[in-house]
């Protein structure tokens, strides 16, 4: 990687963005763009005293990452709404990768707005990586959640080129659905019959998997095809939390018309649930 791009709101929760990224900075080679998104929506006054003090901040943070840390860093405060300023600074910086930290808990502005991370995911066209956990190294244990579509197979072939995968045990997860269960206990099925068809929906899941596998060429560890007896989302972190890992890699799927793409709600249910680091990418960008 040559630019890592961080969003910060100077929270502990961007620290542990900062920190991530450092990581990752160290282990590439890469330089770090620190941004901070002041909201122009307010009078002028009050956004250049905000501008001001966001400056100072960043470039306290930029040169203590310099001297700490010894990697090439700079500060950068933007203006306008946050997730439109980030995204397009990670344009102009041409960042290989975007790291936020996760969103701050609100239920009720969340379901009408949602979170500043959501809002920045679906504008941003670069991969981003929320960092949730408290970082102390590497990623150790990958949960690759796959749908075996293109744009799966282009999450984690991204993660692999940026190096998030290097040293790591990688395990790939597909939820599959067993449509006809409730039917099935409508109809007064009995159990045995039931389990009989969620075997029979388990094997016919992972021989997909297994096929899609092969022809994608990826080398794993370990693979599951689990039932979404919840929502996918939960399923996905619920596995996550199972199996240690401490990276989810998602992939997202079509863009719409504005050229953003589409935060599913699985990928936005995951941010949400998990408890690890989270990896999303958007589709590759049409020629």
């Amino acid at each position: 990687m040559k630019t890592i791009l961080v969003a910060t709101d100077f929270s502990e929760r961007s620290d542990r963005a900062l920190r991530r990224a450092t990581l990752l900075a160290k282990m590439s080679g890469a330089k770090l763009v620190l941004v901070h998104g002041v909201d122009d929506d307010q009078p002028d006054r009050l956004a250049d005293s905000a501008r001001r003090q966001a400056q100072a901040l960043i470039e306290e943070m930029a040169a203590s990452v310099m001297s700490l840390d010894g990697i090439a860093c700079e500060g950068l405060v933007v203006a306008g709404a946050v997730d439109e300023a980030v995204a397009a600074a990670a344009e102009e910086k041409d960042a290989e990768l975007l790291v936020v930290g996760s969103h701050r808990q609100r239920p009720f502005h969340d379901v009408f707005l949602g979170t500043t991370v959501d809002r920045i995911l679906r504008r941003s066209l670069r991969p981003v990586l929320m960092a949730k956990a408290t970082p102390a190294g590497p990623h150790h244990r990958v949960l690759f959640a796959t749908a075996m579509s293109e744009g799966c197979e282009n999450a984690i072939r991204t993660a692999r080129e940026l190096g998030l995968l290097n040293g790591a045990r990688l395990s790939v997860l597909h939820v599959f659905a067993a449509p006809g269960q409730e039917l099935m206990l409508h109809a007064s099925a009995s159990t045995k019959e039931v389990l009989a068809y969620v075997e029979n929906e388990r094997s016919r899941a992972t021989a997909k998997l297994e096929t899609w596998l092969e022809q994608t060429g990826l080398s794993t560890d370990v693979r599951l095809a689990e039932l979404a007896e919840v929502a996918t989302a939960e399923t996905i972190a619920d596995c996550a939390q199972e199996s240690k890992a401490d990276l989810i890699v998602l992939g997202t799927q079509a863009r719409s018309s504005l050229k953003r793409f589409v935060l599913g709600s699985v990928a936005q249910g995951v941010l949400r649930a998990a408890r690890s680091d989270v990896f999303v990418v958007p589709p590759p960008q049409a020629d």
